[in-house]
């Protein structure tokens, strides 16, 4: 029995108790037992406790059935769980593609603020700047793209004879018995046939279909930005009520340096592609490339991906110069644009590999070069695109959180 005196605590005690600051959980002391209460003796047939009790279900014949039924109801809630995340998995995607965009458009948002803009209406000029590019993206290569596909269709006739007089065809031809002719041959009859026009309609709707689809998908991902880009400090809010009181400081920091790294990233690397695509816009311009604007949209777009986007760019642009002055002038095809934007890339890369990426991207998220590597590409394995542009700022927060939480645990033990 404990003592009258120590059974209610007193009112200084209550007092200061209740005035006295929450202590991290991982700092609390162990609770002390008063001098004046000695512990109980344990029997001595006792048994020494190691942990919780645990439920003892034993293999029998009376609960072998109530175990298999609790298993396959397991089982089946499992596969539905996974069922449905299989069935979301393009809507989750919007919603990650939506989250990102607003995590790292919130920088700027955050830079309008310091200028004393209120939050709604940074939000709202940021937002009305992103739409404009977006529109402004799209009708710049509509009419791009439709007057390349005109220029195919005008001189796909001259590129066929051209090209069926050229030296290497003829080689490959008469190795191959004359079935690169009968090829040709047949193509053109397949072209003038008028019951094939049906099946040229199927493909052409099915374009149709898929551009509306990235249509609607676009539409999608832009109104759900706008509303994460309203309601992000609401969010993180939540998200940390949900933590114990007593974490709840270290969470938002922790969660705010997450969110800051996201939006450092997307800042970084959009500022590389937009060198990119404009160095390599320059460079076009100075070569008299054809649809040179369309090229550097695309440019920039590719090089937003980590590791792979420059290369990538340097591949497509250096294969579009070769298509364009073959589809212009089928009988003076001039291949020295492509080798000069082919030389002009490797150059470019080495620059930004060793210059650029350093001086901004690793300022911004500072990782080790292996973890980019593997990040990129098992993030690129599993979400495609979308994983390779999520792989680096997710990296970047899983060493921030094994830094400040499991690095500290260690080194306490």
């Amino acid at each position: 029995m404990l003592p009258d005196d120590t059974a209610s605590p007193r009112p200084s005690d209550a007092s200061s108790a209740a005035t006295a600051p929450i202590p991290d959980v991982d700092q609390v002391p162990e609770p002390t037992r008063p001098a004046s209460a000695a512990p109980e003796a344990p029997p001595a047939d006792a048994q020494p406790r190691s942990g919780p009790r645990r439920l003892n279900l034993a293999l029998s014949s009376d609960n072998s059935f109530v175990i298999g039924l609790i298993g396959t109801l397991g089982v089946l809630t499992a596969l539905l769980i996974g069922g449905m995340i299989s069935s979301s998995a393009l809507i989750i995607t919007y919603i990650g593609a939506a989250l990102f965009l607003a995590l790292g458009l919130d920088p700027i948002v955050r830079a309008l603020m310091r200028m004393h803009l209120p939050r709604g209406l940074a939000v709202l000029v940021v937002f009305l700047v992103f739409v404009g590019v977006i529109v402004g993206v799209v009708f710049l290569m509509i009419p791009a793209i439709n007057q390349q596909v005109e220029d195919a269709v005008a001189n796909a006739p001259v590129l066929a004879d051209v090209i069926s007089h050229q030296e290497w065809f003829q080689q490959v031809n008469e190795q191959l018995g004359g079935s690169m002719t009968a090829w040709l041959d047949s193509a053109q009859t397949y072209i003038s046939n008028p019951s094939n026009v049906l099946q040229l309609a199927g493909g052409l709707m099915s374009f149709g279909a898929g551009v509306t689809t990235a249509l609607s998908a676009t539409v999608i991902i832009v109104v759900l930005t706008l509303y994460f880009m309203v309601s992000l400090q609401g969010l993180k809010r939540g998200l940390i009520s949900l933590m114990p009181a007593s974490k709840r400081v270290r969470a938002t920091r922790l969660s705010n340096r997450v969110f800051e790294n996201v939006g450092k990233y997307v800042v970084s690397q959009t500022i590389i592609a937009l060198i990119n695509a404009v160095c390599a816009y320059i460079a076009m311009s100075i070569l008299g490339v054809r649809f040179r604007e369309v090229l550097a949209v695309v440019i920039f777009l590719l090089a937003l991906l980590p590791l792979v986007g420059s290369l990538s760019a340097a591949t497509l642009t250096t294969l579009m110069t070769v298509v364009t002055q073959v589809l212009a002038d089928p009988t003076d095809i001039n291949l020295w644009p492509a080798l000069f934007i082919l030389v002009y890339y490797l150059v470019y890369m080495q620059i930004e590999a060793y210059v650029l990426t350093p001086r901004i991207v690793n300022r911004a998220v500072p990782i080790p070069g292996v973890v980019v590597v593997i990040a990129a590409l098992l993030g690129g394995s599993l979400l495609g695109v979308f994983g390779a542009l999520l792989s680096i700022p997710t990296a970047a927060s899983v060493i921030l959180l094994i830094q400040e939480i499991w690095i500290p645990r260690q080194d306490q033990r």
